[in-house]
């Protein structure tokens, strides 16, 4: 998962490169800015139910090459929730070397 998420924020820093210098963008890059986008937002705020509402105009069609948004009609990208442990972890994620005292694992 990380290294694919390092992909992605690679692929997606070059399109708003090419994007800034006023170039349209290629079917990749156009996935992978959508992505990051998409990502970004949920790490930010994982359980919103209008994720794809807040990235949506993040590309608008007229930032594209003809064609790329036709073969777009449907983009899935999957986010990871991670596990929060209860009573009393705080903010920790990641689950205890030995068990945890409230079974939570």
């Amino acid at each position: 998962m990380l290294l694919e998420r390092l992909v992605i924020y690679t692929a997606a820093e070059l399109a708003r490169r090419r994007r800034a210098k006023g170039l349209k963008l290629n079917h990749p890059e156009a996935v992978a800015l959508i992505s990051d986008e998409f990502l970004r937002a949920h790490e930010k705020a994982a359980r919103s139910p209008n994720l794809w509402a807040t990235v949506r105009p993040s590309l608008p069609v007229t930032d594209v090459l003809p064609g790329v948004a036709a073969m777009l009609p449907i983009l899935q990208v999957e986010g990871m929730f991670r596990r929060r442990h209860q009573a009393g972890h705080g903010a920790r994620t990641d689950p205890p070397a030995r068990g945890c005292p409230c079974r939570c694992a």
